[in-house]
């Protein structure tokens, strides 16, 4: 099978990290991949051949027996570029990252902007023959705009393998807070959407932890002042980007994602593949995505909650554990992801050939 995946760009965000990885596993399983993009960031590597493209210029669909869009910007150019046309052997594909909610996309981006991407969202979603949702709570929210028989959730999965910081004054400077405190860590974007300041506001009444955030992002500033104030900076690292940052998470003791909107969290995965208990914001995305009984959870924005929820983890580290890990093995792993979309490329291609024919 020959698999065309559009992105807006190479860097190195959770979609890029999923066709990258999807393509991994695709390879592996025999089929051929090449990936396309529009912006000139060439952060992440793939294990394929990759083409930088303009949005006005049309890619030969028909040349592929799957195109399978990301983001906003390819969905928009599959619609635009394939109106009118059938494409009776190729299966178009497009798996979504957020909601489709202007009151959501407003934690990423701006007014105007969030009504756009809804708005053009819309219009370009009845091209597909499958959307993918991330989880549960996402296949919801696009039955606003997509017909039930057009959906299909398939989890993320990750190839997690031991790794360590290669920035070793990182790594020294975490193992320091280790000997002093129970540590607890993230990696993570820094925005409004990703809710950090709740750990930051939980460190006061939580003496014997630290707080580990790997990532940066236009609320760093924000946090650094917030720690400052409550008198716990002494207790924070911010290590800043790292295009490594899955590497980190072996060194926590606890992982949390406090986060008020997620498509599907790759940190989590991480988090899980290394078997790190979680504590996590009590959202409906992430409670669709696992449950209680392999993560703590909290009541966003109540900070008593949440040093709660750290509490009972720290006291059951190792059931936590073990069920985290467990849970990622049958769950979230490259391979079941693979064949999760396989399957779904294999019933739209058959459909449509069917047809045809």
């Amino acid at each position: 099978m020959k698999i065309a995946f559009i992105l807006p760009s190479l860097a190195n965000t959770g979609p890029a990290i999923v066709v990258r990885d999807l393509c991994t596993g695709l390879a592996q399983a025999g089929h051929v991949c090449k990936v396309f993009y529009f912006d000139d960031e060439a952060e992440l590597g793939m294990p394929c051949p990759t083409e930088r493209i303009a949005f006005r210029k049309a890619i030969d669909f028909a040349a592929w027996d799957v195109v399978h869009s990301h983001m906003l910007r390819p969905d928009v150019y599959v619609w635009y570029h394939t109106r009118g046309n059938k494409y009776p052997h190729t299966a178009f594909v497009t798996t979504l990252h957020n909601p489709i909610d202007a009151r959501i996309l407003r934690l990423t981006y701006s007014i105007p902007k969030s009504l756009l991407s809804q708005w053009a969202w819309k219009i370009a979603l009845p091209r597909f023959d499958r959307v993918i949702a991330l989880n549960g709570a996402l296949r919801q929210n696009y039955l606003k705009t997509v017909a039930a028989e057009r959906l299909a959730i398939i989890f993320n999965g990750r190839d997690i393998r031991p790794g360590e910081p290669a920035d070793e004054g990182d790594k020294y400077r975490i193992l320091d807070l280790k000997q002093r405190y129970t540590v607890i860590g993230t990696t993570s974007g820094i925005n409004r959407r990703k809710g950090l300041e709740q750990m930051v506001r939980a460190l006061a009444d939580l003496p014997g932890y630290a707080f580990v955030a790997v990532g940066d992002g236009p609320e760093l500033g924000n946090l650094q002042a917030l720690a400052d104030e409550l008198g716990v900076a002494e207790r924070c690292l911010w290590t800043g980007y790292r295009d490594d940052a899955a590497n980190y998470q072996p060194l926590f003791d606890i992982f949390v994602m406090c986060t008020r909107s997620e498509g599907f969290p790759l940190a989590l995965i991480e988090a899980a593949g290394h078997g790190i208990p979680a504590v996590l914001s009590d959202i409906p995305v992430l409670r669709s995505v696992i449950s209680d009984r392999e993560a703590a959870f909290y009541e966003l924005d109540n900070i008593a909650s949440l040093v709660s929820a750290v509490g009972k983890v720290a006291a059951h580290r190792k059931q936590y554990a073990d069920r985290i890990h467990n849970y990622y093995r049958a769950t979230l792993t490259l391979e079941a992801m693979t064949r999760a979309y396989l399957d779904v490329y294999q019933a739209v291609l058959q459909a449509k050939r069917g047809h045809a024919g």
